[in-house]
């Protein structure tokens, strides 16, 4: 039997314009990021997708 205690589950929500990313702190930490990583990631990508689509005479690539 199992004695040790575990850790609880830490989630996190971060809301960018329309977008909402909810990963787990704990998950994102054992794959030796930091959540501040995780972070500047999500930001990154959406300041990516803002500048695509503003970029005049450009049909952004539908996925």
């Amino acid at each position: 039997m199992d004695t040790s205690k575990k850790k609880p589950r830490r989630r996190l929500t971060i809301s960018l314009g329309e977008q909402e990313y909810e990963f787990l702190k704990n998950e994102a930490e054992k794959r030796g990021g930091s959540v501040a990583a995780e972070i500047r990631y999500l930001v990154r990508l959406r300041i990516e997708d803002q500048e695509r689509k503003s970029l005049p005479g450009q049909d952004p690539v539908e996925q």
